[in-house]
């Protein structure tokens, strides 16, 4: 007891003037609460001093004692004889003061030899001017005793701790306090996640990187009631702002008129909910070189604004209008009557107004027509159809959706088809529900040139009708398939129909829509990517298909490589237990 208070008296004599004390190592504080003091040498000054005689502790405490008498060691000196022989008490170099008992110098040599390798190593910073460091002194006492530990963060709690820099190496920064409360199991260590995520997709990995510009045009659709002037951006960019401004339900007079430029071609607005008449007006006002004009939603159209564009727009090739119920019939007769052979396109769908005289001007006038798409139009019956075998040059012909009450017979589809069917490249007859295989007979001996069919909802097609159709085309028309294919809601059909269509267009369908066919079994879809499949398939609807399982869409997965877009609603046999591969983006999985 009396060596440890003789002991911290002699630390406040040498450090009144600074107490502060760095980090030591666990051998140090070892010996400080032992009362052992060890003259801070480099490690070739210990070993010369452990390969010295020993000599007798009271003999050395004396002979240092007369050589370096010091006044702030008088404390030590009255307990000389009781820790002569259990401790070495020593000063800095500068002092040059030592007292060693014979048994503790011996007891201190044999620990340093039990010292790791590493622990050796650290006491390169112990070097004396023979190894061409400086002397041993206090200041390099405290640097060696700082560098034995070193501040670490802890990678669970993320607080600070201390550790030996011996014990650092190959170990997880975990301080203590974590590793008792919960142990380090790497096996359940979670993965890192990925720094950037594409978006998009739920399923697969469709979803790429937004670009620079898609990032751009984000910002200017979020605060595009504060734009002025969009400046001179390409079609496509000004194409993909619009679609976000109507998918938000922003566009209105103000933001519409940022899309109108007098340089402008082609101009779509996807929802003209909030457009009135005027900022309809505008587009004939700001946009007087337009070509082609699509407007979806467009309640608010009238009569003086159809007059307008046929006015005023004297470059007009093809119009799209969506909900123009209030444009009456003998607007549009003035239209068809002003525009004349240079109206190209026209598609109109959901108007009440537009009547079989509308349509009679129409073909009277525009007999160049190449497009013509009419959906839902109430009045529309088979008289129509007589009126439309005029159009030789028509290449795409649309009649979906009419009324229930008015719809369209087979005999009257047929006819027409075998007056325009040879230049026909996309026929689409969605909804018709009374065509049956009278009509595809029509289709195999009539068009040729068809690379886009669609006849969803066509309830009365049978599965053998399909199959002639198919099979026959083959041989008639050889090396003719179709590109985009539409038997959704063809309740009839079975796997011979659906193998007929793989045989006849395995190199070219990229589009294949089977929504509710469920008379389709596994050994049909399998087929759709065999050895003789669907290469080029890049989009399939089979939802409600009941046979579509995890093996069909694994074996799809695998032999049609550029698919990109699959749709399994319906279809409880899928699982989210079957991986997808990049690029493929699956839409009603069960999960």
């Amino acid at each position: 007891m009396s060596s440890r208070n003789n002991n911290n008296n002699n630390n406040q004599g040498r450090n009144g003037s600074n107490r502060i004390r760095g980090p030591t190592s666990a051998l140090s504080s070892f010996l400080r609460e032992h009362g052992i003091r060890v003259e801070n040498r480099s490690r070739r000054a210990r070993r010369e001093r452990a390969a010295e005689p020993e000599q007798p502790a009271a003999e050395a405490f004396s002979a240092s004692e007369a050589n370096t008498p010091t006044p702030n060691d008088d404390a030590a000196a009255e307990s000389t004889d009781q820790q002569a022989t259990t401790a070495i008490l020593y000063t800095p170099s500068g002092r040059q003061r030592r007292a060693a008992s014979g048994a503790a110098n011996r007891a201190i040599v044999e620990a340093a030899k039990k010292r790791k390798k590493k622990d050796d190593d650290s006491d390169d910073d112990y070097r004396d001017e023979d190894e061409g460091g400086p002397a041993a002194g206090p200041s390099s006492s405290r640097r060696s005793q700082a560098g034995r530990t070193r501040i670490f963060f802890c990678s669970r709690c993320k607080g600070r701790y201390a550790r030996a820099v011996d014990d650092a190496a190959g170990q997880e920064n975990v301080c203590p306090s974590c590793l008792e409360n919960k142990p380090i199991d790497k096996s359940k260590r979670p993965k890192k996640k990925r720094a950037v995520q594409r978006k998009g997709n739920q399923q697969g990995d469709a979803n790429l990187v937004p670009t620079l510009q898609d990032l751009c045009i984000d910002v200017i659709a979020k605060y595009i009631e504060n734009v002025e002037a969009l400046g001179d951006i390409s079609f496509i960019n000004m194409d993909k702002l619009a679609k976000i401004i109507c998918r938000n339900r922003q566009l209105n007079n103000h933001t519409a008129r940022l899309f109108m430029e007098p340089v402008m071609r082609d101009l779509a607005l996807y929802d003209c909910t909030g457009v009135d008449e005027t900022g309809l007006m505008n587009i004939a006002q700001f946009c007087p070189r337009l070509q082609k004009l699509k407007l979806i939603y467009c309640g608010k159209i009238t009569d003086a604004v159809i007059d307008a564009y046929a006015d005023r727009l004297k470059d007009l090739r093809s119009l799209e209008l969506s909900g123009s119920y209030l444009v009456t019939s003998a607007a549009w007769e003035s239209f068809f009557e002003k525009t004349g052979d240079r109206l190209e396109s026209f598609s109109i769908s959901h108007s009440m107004r537009f009547t079989h005289a509308s349509l009679q001007a129409l073909t009277k006038h525009a007999r160049k027509l190449k497009h013509l798409r009419l959906m839902r139009l109430v009045k529309m019956e088979d008289t129509w159809l007589d009126d439309l075998h005029v159009l030789k040059h028509l290449e795409t012909l649309e009649l979906s959706w009419p009324s229930s009450e008015r719809n369209f017979s087979s005999a009257a589809i047929t006819k027409l088809v075998q007056a325009v069917g040879n230049g026909l490249t996309e026929l689409a007859l969605r909804g018709c529900t009374e065509v049956d295989d009278k009509v595809l007979e029509a289709i195999r001996e009539h068009c040729p040139n068809l690379h886009t069919l669609k006849l969803a909802q066509c309830e009365s097609i049978t599965s053998a009708g399909v199959q002639t159709l198919f099979t026959e085309w083959k041989t008639q028309w050889p090396g003719q398939g179709l590109k985009y294919l539409d038997l959704s809601r063809c309740v009839l059909l079975e796997d011979d129909a659906l193998l007929a269509i793989v045989r006849h267009s395995y190199k070219s369908l990229e589009h294949l829509d089977i929504h509710s066919l469920e008379n389709i079994t596994a050994s049909a879809l399998e087929a759709l990517s065999g050895k003789e499949g669907l290469k080029n398939l890049q989009y399939l609807d089979c939802g409600f298909v009941r046979s579509m399982d995890d093996f069909v869409l694994k074996s799809l997965m695998d032999g049609c490589p550029l698919l990109t877009q699959v749709k399994v609603w319906g279809c409880h046999q899928v699982t989210d237990s079957v991986p997808i591969r990049r690029g493929l983006m699956i839409q009603g999985r069960e999960s």
